[in-house]
């Protein structure tokens, strides 16, 4: 078992709790090794992490002799309680070896971590090989990058303590697009207005599609900010922050983001895309 200490930007922690390391070769105009840690069936890699942050966590497949393409299906344990299951798909990296042996090409998940520290255990399902590999990263504050909506909505400066944050003003019901290219990790920030005599909390729903299809939705319950308000925008109080996060792969992307409420009138949206860094 290795523990580790990772210490990442804005105080954020990163505590290797198990899982053996091993170090992948990469092969590109210089060699480098990047850490990966191995995942075994019935031997989950764990890690401790002090939020608010967000974690990525590169994945690959070590590739039996022949295999060209592979899948693996990971189990995502969040402090012993919430479950997600992840599938990848892969191809052999021309680049990339560990210990000698081929690997697949990275793929990565996202996790947005909350405030305190939380435990994640990642667990091999099933794979096309006997081991998968994984790295958390931390994705610092410089790695996001904003993307404004089209249309010419209005933009509101949301101050919370000494920060100021641009936001931008939806009406609830009425669909906005953003359009960027893909291969990224994309963020939406939530708050939705209340009036003054709403009563809280607040359900209201997300949709982000494309094309006619859904990307993610969900549900949120909101209570009003105690420390947050809007320089330009005083008869509202904005809700606690809430977010959604998504994924797009390579080309270029149109996305319809809807904010649907039955007491609610209007929100305060954010777009923030990651664009990861490692290849091979």
């Amino acid at each position: 078992m290795k523990i580790f200490l990772i210490f990442g930007l804005m105080g954020s922690l990163l505590n290797i709790i198990a899982g053996d390391s091993v170090d992948v070769r990469v092969v590109k105009c210089i060699e480098v090794q990047q850490k990966y840690y191995k995942i075994l069936k019935g031997k989950p890699f764990e890690v401790k992490v002090e939020g608010p942050t967000t974690v990525r966590f590169y994945t690959r497949l070590v590739m039996p002799k022949g295999l060209k393409h592979g899948t693996y299906k990971l189990i995502l344990e969040e402090d012993e309680a919430r479950e997600k299951v992840i599938v990848k798909e892969t191809e052999v990296s021309k680049s990339s070896r560990v210990d000698g042996q081929r690997v697949g090409k990275w793929r990565s998940f996202v996790v947005d971590v909350p405030a305190g520290v939380h435990t994640y255990k990642i667990h091999l399902f099933e794979a096309d090989g006997d081991a998968v590999l994984i790295r958390p990263v931390i994705i610092s504050e410089s790695e996001w990058q904003e993307v404004a909506p089209k249309g010419g909505l209005t933009p509101l400066t949301l101050v919370d303590g000494d920060q100021e944050t641009r936001f931008w003003l939806i009406e609830v019901g009425k669909p906005v697009e953003f359009e960027f290219d893909g291969n990224v990790h994309a963020k939406l920030i939530i708050r939705l207005n209340f009036e003054v005599n709403m009563p809280e909390p607040q359900s209201f729903s997300v949709v982000i599609s494309e094309n006619d299809r859904i990307v993610r939705d969900k549900t949120f319950r909101a209570r009003k900010s105690k420390t947050s308000y809007y320089k330009e925008k005083g008869d509202v109080i904005p809700s606690v922050q809430k977010a959604l996060n998504f994924s797009l792969g390579k080309g270029h992307h149109v996305v319809k983001v809807e904010i649907l409420s039955g007491v609610a009138k209007s929100a305060a949206i954010r777009l923030i895309v990651s664009k990861p860094k490692v290849e091979g």
